[in-house]
């Protein structure tokens, strides 16, 4: 089951922007359980920790040392930075005379 970019969570996400809360909270439920029900290892970290798989365990230590991100969320902030780096690249490009 793929979990970065999945469909029901994206419309989970926009039912809310449109203020269906409770059609978004069913859609966020039925995505949670389909991840539940799938069995499978949801974890991309390649370190086999103690926590491996163990996504509250692993965000709350992270949390907790303020170090550096959990590597499942590299890639999504890694895009949010590109796509950031890329707007102020543009426009100090454009301002230039």
């Amino acid at each position: 089951m793929k979990i970065d970019g999945n469909d029901l969570s994206k419309l989970e996400l926009e039912l809310h922007r449109q203020g269906k809360n409770q059609e978004g909270d069913k859609v966020k439920m039925e995505f949670l359980r389909q991840v539940r029900e799938s069995g499978e290892d949801h974890c991309p970290c390649p370190e086999s920790c103690r926590h491996h798989g163990n996504c509250y365990e692993c965000v709350i230590l992270h949390r907790g040392h303020g170090d550096h991100l959990p590597f499942c969320m590299w890639d999504m902030v890694n895009e949010r930075m590109r796509k950031l780096s890329l707007l102020t690249e543009d426009s100090l490009m454009s301002g230039k005379k």
